[in-house]
């Protein structure tokens, strides 16, 4: 498992070269598309040509895919948060137990509150959404999977780095 000094090594690579996270996410888009209202009874065949040219246009690299452009938000929608708000990711890799996790992140709450809040993410290995949704906070979940898919989190937290690349990472662990 990457540890939070290589994880903010490669958020430094992405913002220094503008790189992207792999050649998987530039050929696949992983944010959806637009659904067209006539998409139930069939795509026109002008808006087919349309994709098809664009498809086209991405894999030559003449244009880039559309999510590339959009400013990512790590905003939940019921918690009010200003436009200019800061994103830090809380680092809790590698605490196994809801409580434990609760515990190690008390601290660095009263700290992140005080020091005037902002947009936290946690990058974690426990699924406890709610608790954390409830405090405003979006919830990056990375399950530790048995076998062959260690590339799977690999993979994702490269993703992450590459999408957090601006923010600013706070390891956090049980004392």
């Amino acid at each position: 498992m990457m540890q939070v000094n290589d994880f903010v090594a490669l958020q430094q690579v992405f913002r220094e070269t503008g790189k992207m996270p792999s050649a998987l996410v530039s050929k696949y888009e992983i944010l959806p598309r637009p659904v067209l209202l006539s998409a139930r009874c069939g795509v026109p065949l002008r808006i087919q040509v349309f994709r098809w040219l664009r498809d086209v246009l991405v894999g030559f690299g003449v244009i880039k895919p559309g999510q590339f452009g959009t400013a990512w938000s790590a905003r939940l929608k019921h918690v009010p948060a200003a436009e200019e708000a800061k994103v830090v990711l809380f680092w809790a890799m590698g605490v196994n137990d809801k409580q434990d996790l609760r515990l190690a992140l008390a601290s660095q709450l009263e700290r992140f509150k005080s020091n005037g809040g902002g947009l936290g993410v946690l990058v974690t290995n426990v699924p406890d959404f709610a608790f954390y949704s409830r405090l405003g906070w979006l919830v990056e979940y990375l399950p530790e999977l048995s076998g062959t898919h260690e590339s799977y989190a690999h993979e994702k937290l490269r993703y992450l780095a590459w999408r957090y690349r601006g923010a600013n990472v706070v390891p956090c662990t049980l004392k």
